[in-house]
């Protein structure tokens, strides 16, 4: 039973070591390619894109966006500029500019404003759901304030994962306590169990 568990940990850890691995390439191919990444915190693009997700995204010519897309655009809301992730429902053309009506999925009704399409917008080109927690929660441990804070958290896992067992006695009863031998008290330490 405890090989076991030792097997599953150490799958376990090589399985989060390729897929941090992997997401690391990700975000820097799209990075060198221009794309940016995008964490999803609110449920208005549900079923499709839960909260959590994690997006990545390429700039889209104006000319370039079609109904159905879902993009990324800048929007004020409460008194500071965010970016909303929604679905193209309705393109239109007004004095002379493109416009175009957004809609979450999970809203019933498109947004208030159509969107002026006079600068590159951010198109969803991958949405991989719960990894945006992880990308959310390293640009906040990654700040420079707490980066110290984090590098001796990480120090201390390395330790703790890397400490020798210490060795065990010849039976169970001699785990708990010195060892009378030879007339010597010897601590468990120095006896080893023959393998």
């Amino acid at each position: 039973m405890r090989n076991l568990a030792g097997r599953l940990l150490a799958v376990s850890r090589v399985a989060a070591l390729v897929a941090g691995a992997a997401g690391v390439i990700v975000l820097l191919a799209g990075h060198l390619l221009g794309w940016s990444a995008l964490v999803v915190r609110s449920g208005s693009m549900e079923p499709a894109v839960p909260v959590g997700s994690l997006v990545v995204a390429r700039p889209a010519a104006p000319g370039d966006v079609h109904l159905r897309d879902v993009v990324a655009v800048p929007r004020e809301l409460g008194g500071r500029q965010v970016l909303v992730l929604h679905r193209v429902v309705v393109l239109t053309e007004r004095d002379g500019q493109r416009q175009a009506q957004l809609r979450g999925d999970a809203n019933p009704v498109p947004d208030p404003e159509p969107v002026v399409l006079d600068r590159p917008v951010a198109r969803s080109v991958v949405v991989v759901p719960l990894a945006g927690y992880a990308v959310a929660a390293a640009r906040v441990a990654l700040t420079p304030s707490r980066a110290v804070l984090v590098l001796a958290g990480a120090l201390g896992l390395v330790l703790i994962w890397r400490r020798p067992r210490a060795a065990t006695g010849i039976n169970e009863r001699e785990r708990s306590g010195p060892v009378e031998y030879a007339g010597r008290v010897r601590q468990n330490l120095l006896l080893r169990r023959p393998r």
